[in-house]
């Protein structure tokens, strides 16, 4: 493995990760309340998106025709790709496709805690 300075992108690519993750989470912190089966539905939703994320093997080189659109429109996805090629291949990741990144982790995290922030009185009585 060659050592270069692109490692430094690890940081950036594992904040935007972190602020995807949150974003989401707010989503389901305030639905989970409401749906009761709500973790049986996530636990389906999330092992499809990991086959679909390409954690253990390459989704361009697995899914020929498809792969390419998966691994840019599948945040997980292109993070995980990102953060491999730039600490084991040494190579810049698309910083425009991580700035767009950013920006939707940004949007649900804000949108988020707006919405638990509004709902947060209506919590006490569906408990």
């Amino acid at each position: 493995m060659p050592a270069s300075c692109n490692i430094i992108f690890f940081v950036p690519i594992l904040l935007v990760l972190g602020l995807f993750t949150f974003g989401c989470g707010t989503f389901l912190l305030h639905y989970g309340v409401y749906v009761e089966d709500l973790a049986n539905v996530v636990s389906i939703v999330l092992r499809f998106v990991f086959y679909l994320t390409g954690i253990f093997y390459s989704v361009e080189k697995r899914i020929p025709g498809w792969g390419g659109v998966l691994n840019r429109y599948n945040p997980l996805a292109y993070l995980i790709t990102s953060m491999r090629e730039a600490l084991i291949y040494a190579q810049t990741p698309d910083l425009v496709l991580l700035a767009g990144w950013m920006f939707v982790g940004i949007i649900l995290s804000l949108a988020g805690i707006r919405l638990i922030y509004r709902e947060e009185n209506s919590y006490v009585k569906v408990i």
